[in-house]
């Protein structure tokens, strides 16, 4: 094999092994659950799209990757989003088994009316176009269907579904189907149109097409050796194949590479013209236009003054993780990455149907002292909360239902609410009415209540006792109920406290 092939060959073969690492690293995070969430938490936190929605325009990981995007090309497409070696993986499970096609051509008439109408649903809170479109998001539900069948969970399968169908869409092509509509993707595109680093064809490429019928986005114009760079993807296949050394990435290639010139008269005529640049401006900005006409919220709970009760409380409303502050809020920035599912050491955090994560209280409850899923939430949807805020935090309210409690219906003594209550919003007094000496009956004050679930879980009656409600707004409680000996006491900490 000649050098230059061999360079070639080492390029692709070392730029997919980076991409397989990270794509391992995701999967790992994901199925391992609390073991792995500093990873799972760094992993989400380097999401091009998901920082854009948490932090907006001016993030350090957004200006980083624009940055390297406007220099070398869609680096970031190429090695660091899990969706996009997804896709190539399955493209090339395709050509195994004889589906080999060639690349998609993506109409760049209108296809940049994605970015916009995406930017758009951010800002006029139509978030389902954010959901359906971001490529973390659709690699996270994928994965949170494998984790559910890994935990013996039932699965909310269609969730997956967008994932499972870019996926069947790579399979039948030569993969990266997806990265032509992606609004990410389209976005760096037009930066990396004007990046000095990128692929290109030398004067010496006898236009043979090998180079063309190799790349998933057919971003290469074999006959006028042209190289659309707001396409590539930097996935090196053309590199790979091509039988002469003509093909390569740089600022130049041989004597003169006609890629500089032809590419960016390209751009300006078929892109620049079509307003493309103002579509990505409008995706790029519309967190921060939404945070300007008070779209999104910040730690704004109210006190425990503030707190709702009576018809206030809805049936309607999902029980949200501590810190989404309110269903606007966690409406407005959840995208659906279930990075927070996954991260949940007890499990409780768990995909609805409206393809946004809940807590669910069927088999544990929220644990008092855990802030992990705010940790690790790359959008702000569910903001971080130190453990004092989580404490008075509350994410629903119980009620309970006294005639259907083990004291009333069999006379017999428990209390195992009042024991596990992080908060002591349940306490036994004496159950006087009873006629039996020494019988105590729960009293609930929702007042200090903050729904962590812990009441419904160890409520031995059939049907519970206790029903929770979840809250339209995330308010602030009190603290923990005081009693009449030791006034205000402080929180217990993690060894003295039962969880």
């Amino acid at each position: 094999m000649p050098k230059w092939a061999q360079r070639g060959k080492r390029a692709h073969s070392l730029r997919v092994v980076i991409a397989v690492c990270v794509l391992a690293a995701f999967i790992c995070a994901y199925m391992s659950g609390a073991e792995s969430n500093g990873i799972l938490a760094a992993l989400a936190n380097a999401q091009f799209s998901a920082v854009l929605i948490g932090h907006g325009l001016t993030a350090g990981v957004v200006i980083s990757v624009i940055l390297s995007s406007l220099i070398f090309g869609r680096v970031f497409c190429s090695v660091l989003c899990p969706l996009g070696i997804s896709q190539e993986l399955a493209g090339s499970a395709g050509r195994v088994c004889g589906f080999r096609k060639k690349g998609y051509a993506v109409p760049l008439k209108y296809i940049y009316a994605i970015p916009l109408f995406v930017g758009l649903g951010i800002v006029l809170d139509i978030s389902p176009l954010a959901t359906l479109l971001d490529p973390i998001a659709n690699f996270g539900r994928g994965l949170v269907l494998f984790r559910a069948v890994k935990y013996g969970e039932t699965p909310v399968i269609w969730i997956a579904l967008p994932f499972f169908v870019i996926l069947l869409a790579a399979f039948f092509t030569s993969g990266r189907f997806f990265c032509g509509f992606c609004p990410v993707g389209l976005t760096l595109g037009l930066f990396s149109s004007l990046a000095p680093f990128g692929i290109s064809l030398s004067d010496g490429c006898v236009s043979c097409g090998l180079c063309e019928k190799k790349c998933p986005t057919r971003c290469i114009d074999s006959k006028n050796k042209r190289v659309d760079r707001s396409r590539c993807v930097l996935c090196f296949s053309c590199v790979s194949a091509c039988p002469g050394r003509f093909a390569g990435y740089g600022t130049r290639i041989g004597p003169r590479s006609v890629d500089s010139g032809a590419s960016r008269r390209f751009f300006m005529k078929n892109v620049m013209k079509k307003s493309a640049w103002i579509c990505g401006l409008i995706y790029l900005s519309g967190a921060d236009i939404a945070r300007m006409i008070g779209g999104f919220a910040h730690k704004e709970t109210g006190d425990g003054d503030m707190f709702l009760s009576g018809d206030e409380y809805g049936m309607d409303y999902a029980i949200m993780p501590p810190g989404a502050i309110s269903a606007e809020n966690f409406g407005r920035r959840c995208v659906g990455c279930f990075v927070c599912v996954a991260a949940c050491p007890v499990r409780v955090i768990k995909p609805n149907s409206t393809s946004h994560p809940s807590l669910i209280y069927a088999d544990d409850f929220c644990q008092f002292n855990c802030v992990e899923c705010g940790i690790v939430c790359p959008t702000g949807a569910i903001q971080r909360l130190d453990v004092d805020e989580k404490h008075r935090t509350r994410v629903g309210v119980s009620s309970l239902d006294f005639m259907k409690c083990v004291v009333k219906t069999r006379g017999e003594s428990c209390g195992a609410c009042a024991e596990v209550c992080p908060t002591r919003a349940v306490r036994m007094i004496p159950y006087r009415e009873s006629g039996t000496a020494g019988l105590t009956k729960p009293e609930f004050d929702e007042e200090y209540c903050i729904g962590c679930g812990a009441c419904l879980a160890v409520c031995p009656a059939v049907p519970n006792a206790f029903r929770l409600r979840g809250v339209s707004v995330q308010t602030l409680t009190p603290g923990i109920r005081p009693t009449e000996k030791e006034g205000y006491p402080a929180l217990p900490s993690t060894d003295d406290f039962p969880f």
